[in-house]
């Protein structure tokens, strides 16, 4: 058992805040609102130091949080969600049970991806140019195989966002797949959900998610490719 890298300070805020959404006192997405010296939360009658927002950023950076940037307010320009993880911390006292190591390493990468039981990912990744063609150019194929995709994609990430993002995680999704089916694909389309799914489309989403993102999209990206390149 092992807890997270984080102060007593933020267990305690984190705390905090998710007590009083769980008592319907505020709701997400979180804006701070800032006031001289100090910061605020409507519906929290409690003042923040100056360190709260670098206390938020640490809980985003051990998978607790995530935020955006608002560029529409003027009162902060970021706006916070707790993750699921976030709310199971809390309820777990911050303490989680480590992993067990293998007893013997992986002797290639193929063989990795048989342990991590990434299934038709495998398949996708080392497929050669003709498979892949032949998957782009058979339309049940095609849906068939990006659904798995998206489905194992989907189970990687939802255990980790919150309630509030995974709405819009969703809906890329089904966007993503509908330009990859669709007879035209747009790229600039393409690029700019593949950077929101991977978690890559502004400095304030987590590098943690954006690790746990990568291996799934990538055979997607593949896919894309070779349907806009044709």
């Amino acid at each position: 058992m092992t807890s997270y890298d984080i102060t007593k300070e933020q267990k305690q805020l984190l705390k905090l805040l998710v007590k009083n959404i769980k008592a319907k006192k505020i709701t997400e997405p979180i804006i701070p609102e800032i006031s001289s010296n100090s910061y605020s939360i409507e519906g929290i009658d409690k003042k923040f130091g100056r360190n709260f927002i670098w206390d938020m950023e640490a809980l985003g950076e051990a998978g607790l949080m995530e935020f955006t940037y608002n560029r529409y307010s003027s009162q902060g320009n970021r706006i916070f969600t707790i993750t699921r993880a976030g709310y199971q911390a809390v309820e777990n006292n911050f303490v989680f049970a480590m992993p067990e190591e293998p007893e013997t390493a992986p002797d290639s990468l193929e063989v990795m991806l048989g342990e991590i039981n990434i299934g038709k990912i495998q398949a996708v990744w080392f497929a050669n140019l003709s498979e892949i063609h032949h998957i782009v150019n058979d339309k049940s194929l095609l849906a068939e195989t990006l659904e798995v995709l998206t489905n194992q994609l989907l189970e990687a990430i939802e255990p980790e966002i919150s309630a509030y993002k995974l709405t819009s995680y969703k809906r890329n999704i089904r966007d993503l797949k509908a330009q990859i089916t669709a007879d035209d694909p747009s790229p600039s389309t393409l690029q700019r959900l593949f950077a929101s799914l991977s978690f890559m489309e502004s400095m304030g989403d987590s590098i943690v998610l954006a690790e746990k993102a990568l291996p799934y999209l990538y055979p997607l990206l593949v896919i894309a490719n070779r349907k806009i390149s044709g």
